[in-house]
């Protein structure tokens, strides 16, 4: 899903950032305006003002932990400084 979401929003013309696709986009800076793509996972300690979750409907994840699940979508609540916008799969 992250890697079609940079796909289209680099087509479109967005100014986008994918932090963790690979070892070199590890670090990024912050106060770039763009979008950052980041996973559930690589969010902890980060914070944003506007949050979106695309695919929520996807979970839980194939090995069905549903509670780690919760967990993550709490710390996301954590992440969103302003606004958090999940978004279920068409």
């Amino acid at each position: 899903m992250g890697a079609q979401a940079f796909t289209e929003l680099k087509r479109a013309g967005v100014p986008v950032a994918w932090v963790n696709q690979n070892s070199s986009s590890r670090n990024f800076d912050p106060l770039s305006p763009s979008i950052k793509l980041v996973t559930m996972h690589s969010s902890k300690g980060l914070e944003f003002p506007v949050v979106f979750i695309p695919g929520l409907g996807y979970l839980p994840n194939r090995t069905g932990e549903v509670a780690d699940e919760a967990r993550l979508l709490a710390l996301l609540q954590e992440v969103a400084e302003d606004i958090i916008t999940p978004s279920l799969p068409p």
